[in-house]
């Protein structure tokens, strides 16, 4: 779960419904005995979780930070930079750009935005998220 929570830029995951998905997967293992078979957890219902179709999908308000992005993710976003900790860094410890895009896209979609606006934010677009396009441009 801590790798989770790093992978989302220190998201506190508490809060969000990936957490009380795993805290519910949590207490049904802690009631099975070592003998019982894991039981099947059902699929999260998709509707509750997003509102809008397609392109214009964003999480539910209810389910949203209300928090500002986290300044190193929006600083990569915006520049490419990667922050001074160890975070989104390979074994090697050079930068693993896709972790770090990865941070991005998931902040963006816990602040409730959807892919058109997360488009609008590309360069092209007229948006200042360039250290993210260049993230992209390196891979492909």
């Amino acid at each position: 779960m801590g790798r989770l929570a790093e992978l989302l830029g220190g998201a506190r995951l508490e809060t969000t419904a990936i957490a009380r998905a795993a805290q519910g997967a949590r207490a049904a293992r802690a009631h099975l005995t070592s003998a019982a078979r894991t039981p099947s957890l059902p699929a999260p219902d998709q509707a509750r979780l997003w509102e809008g179709t397609g392109d214009h999908a964003r999480l539910r308000t209810e389910y949203r930070r209300r928090t500002p992005m986290f300044a190193t993710i929006a600083d990569f976003a915006a520049h490419g930079r990667a922050p001074r900790d160890q975070r989104w860094r390979a074994r090697d410890g050079r930068l693993d750009r896709s972790a770090a895009r990865q941070a991005v896209l998931t902040a963006a979609a816990l602040h409730g935005m959807s892919y058109t606006d997360i488009a609008n934010h590309h360069p092209t677009a007229g948006g200042s998220w360039k250290g993210l396009a260049r993230a992209y441009a390196r891979s492909g």
